[in-house]
């Protein structure tokens, strides 16, 4: 008869464990993926300067808005390396852009779309996309359109000839 009694505990133990258990698994969050747990964790370094995940992140949401296809994720990263290298080539020839420059390539670029900065930055923000990843995509090309200028402007010749053409 203990035996039988002892059985009996056992198996409603047992099953009190399991709904416990049970519901602990529905009611707790999940773990997130590892690669999700630190968004600000290196996904490239270019010379000294990092690429975290959050801005590769942030530019294929950016780069699909723009009507980008294919591996977003990848063409992000190659995009934001290319860009690093293109920072450390502007600092090596002393080339800035300034915040008043930087605003008003937003302005242009937004014009693209038929709208202003601001509302483009709105937009932006509701699909998910900071401020901060518009304005360094402007600021790099801006930026790169500076170096191309320092380097090739002066080599660069065009004749009365050719403009009459």
């Amino acid at each position: 008869m203990l035996v039988v009694t002892c059985l009996a505990f056992s198996r409603a133990l047992i099953a009190r464990l399991a709904l416990c258990v049970g519901l602990l698994m529905v009611l707790l969050p999940s773990p997130a993926p590892v690669q999700a747990q630190n968004l600000f964790a290196p996904a490239a370094r270019v010379n000294d300067r990092v690429i975290t995940r959050y801005e590769v992140r942030q530019r294929a949401r950016f780069l699909k808005i723009l009507g980008a296809k294919g591996d977003l994720q990848k063409q992000a990263l190659d995009r934001l390396i290319e860009e690093r290298v293109q920072f450390d080539a502007a600092a090596g020839l002393g080339l800035s852009v300034t915040e008043a420059g930087i605003q008003a390539g937003m302005e242009e670029f937004a014009k693209r779309a038929n709208m202003d900065a601001n509302k483009l930055i709105g937009a932006l923000g509701r699909a998910g996309v900071e401020k901060e990843t518009f304005r360094d995509f402007v600021e790099a090309g801006l930026l790169w359109r500076e170096v191309i200028r320092t380097k090739f402007a002066q080599s660069t010749t065009i004749s009365s000839f050719e403009i009459d053409r």
